[in-house]
């Protein structure tokens, strides 16, 4: 067991940080579950630091992944963690640049301007339940790549492709997909006739801001969830699971 030396703790914890994750072209994962799955997708880890039992009970996949491991007990695992509490994996994994089809098609989920790191990692947790194909985030958006963000994704970070740009383009050159907005003045979710044609773009605007303007005057339709209660708003991450509830069955 070789202690982690003072340079790759600097470095693991500078990737909180937005621009040493681009300096660096790396983000962290943490947490056994998320470095299992890890070891599973087409991302390429650079380093790993683990426990001896998260070792011995991944071994297999460890091997036919390739991958530089140091053991670790518990003590120095927190040396290049960012979670309160300890745990059994921590890796340190190369970002990868999602090219976006020229054409889209299926199901796109669009945020304008989405900056909650919660509500995203809930955000792409459930666009990986629903099947929905892309998510494209403005570049006011949250980095997907955030701690807190692969944190609350649970994982499907590593599954969802996130491309990230500015959204008018992308809308303007799709006039033929239904493309449609969760904002609060608009027609009732019960009532809306969804595409069935498994097609469209469903816009998510700012956690205080809503849709900009810009956007709600782009798009063709805009869908409200009623409310009974006398809550003012529904956080972004629940609103765009009912929606999507709806929009995928």
């Amino acid at each position: 067991m070789v202690a982690i030396s003072q340079s790759q703790q600097k470095l693991a914890q500078s990737l909180k940080l937005k621009k040493y994750r681009q300096k660096h072209g790396l983000f962290l994962a943490e947490g056994a579950k998320i470095v299992q799955e890890l070891l599973h997708s087409s991302y390429q880890i650079k380093h790993l630091y683990a426990t001896a039992d998260w070792i011995a009970q991944n071994e297999a996949e460890i091997h036919s992944k390739d991958v530089e491991i140091q053991l670790v007990n518990e003590r120095e695992l927190k040396k290049v963690s960012q979670l309160s509490t300890a745990n059994a994996a921590v890796a340190l994994v190369h970002i990868k640049t999602e090219e976006l089809p020229e054409t889209c098609s299926g199901k796109t989920l669009l945020l304008d301007g989405l900056q909650d790191p919660g509500n995203l990692g809930t955000i792409i947790r459930i666009a990986d339940w629903f099947g929905i194909d892309r998510i494209i985030g403005s570049p006011t958006s949250a980095d997907p790549f955030q701690p807190k963000v692969v944190q609350a994704s649970m994982g499907s970070v590593l599954r969802i492709k996130y491309h990230r740009q500015e959204l008018a383009p992308v809308i303007e050159f799709h006039p033929q997909l239904s493309t449609f907005a969760a904002d609060l003045d608009g027609s009732s979710i019960y009532e809306y006739e969804f595409p069935i044609d498994g097609q469209g773009m469903m816009l998510i605007g700012n956690e205080s801001k809503g849709v900009s303007e810009e956007m709600r005057s782009l798009v063709k339709d805009r869908i409200t969830i009623p409310g009974k209660g006398r809550a003012e708003s529904l956080n972004a991450g629940i609103a765009t699971g009912i929606v999507c509830a709806f929009w995928c069955r």
